[in-house]
Order: C-alpha cells, then structure tokens, then sequence
C-alpha cells in the first residue's frame, strides 16, 4: 500500500523534481534541493508525511534558505492547507513548489539538484 511520502514523491517525480523522504528528524518529512545549501521541506501539519492516503489533513511545506551555512533556521512557509484530498491538494503544493524554485533559481541562477540537468 502507497503511503503519503511514496505518493508524494511519485507525484514530484513526474514533474522531475526529486524530492527524498527523511525520517531521520523527529519530523517525517520529504525534502528537495533548492539550491547551494537550500531545501524545501514537506510535511502535514501533524509533523509526518507516512500516513495512509485516506488520511491526509493537508501539506505543509517551508522553503529553508540555508540549512549549512550561518543560518538562523529561519523558513518561509510556501505552502499551507487543510484539504482532505490528496489528489486535489498535491497538485497545488506542486504548483507552489516549482514558483519556489523558479524564483530561487531566478535570483541565484540554475538552481541544481540531484537528478537535474546541470
């Protein structure tokens, strides 16, 4: 059975974006590179992204500018909902996520991640 962060990353996939699952943090999340030290991070607003997919309560993704320089840990929230759909709601967190990396990308040039052209 395909979980949240299975579907998740299925559905970045397909728009060739590569998104990684960490359960490494008390957070469950997936990640994507966006740039030179830059992630986005996806989570629910439960904090966990291995939840059946009849269980979504919406997606929840920050934009963190720098994850291992000087950072303060300071993020802007990119996308927030509360949809109970997964299929409706996955689709708009796409959308917000490649704006994200198109204006990252815009002001510091191609932004590079593993599995994208360079």
């Amino acid at each position: 059975m395909t979980n949240a962060a299975q579907y998740l990353v299925a559905a970045l996939q397909a728009v060739d974006i590569v998104g990684h699952f960490e359960g490494l943090y008390a957070t469950e999340l997936v990640s994507i590179d966006a740039g030179p030290g830059a992630q986005i991070w996806i989570t629910d607003h439960d904090s966990t992204v291995a939840f059946e997919l009849d269980k979504h309560n919406g997606w929840l993704a920050c934009y963190y500018p720098d994850l291992l320089g000087e950072g303060t840990g300071e993020f802007t929230v990119i996308y927030s909902s509360d949809s109970t759909s997964i299929e409706e709601d996955t689709p708009k967190l796409i959308k917000a996520i490649q704006a994200a990396l198109k204006s990252q990308s815009d002001e510091t040039g191609p932004a590079h991640s593993e599995g994208s052209p360079s």
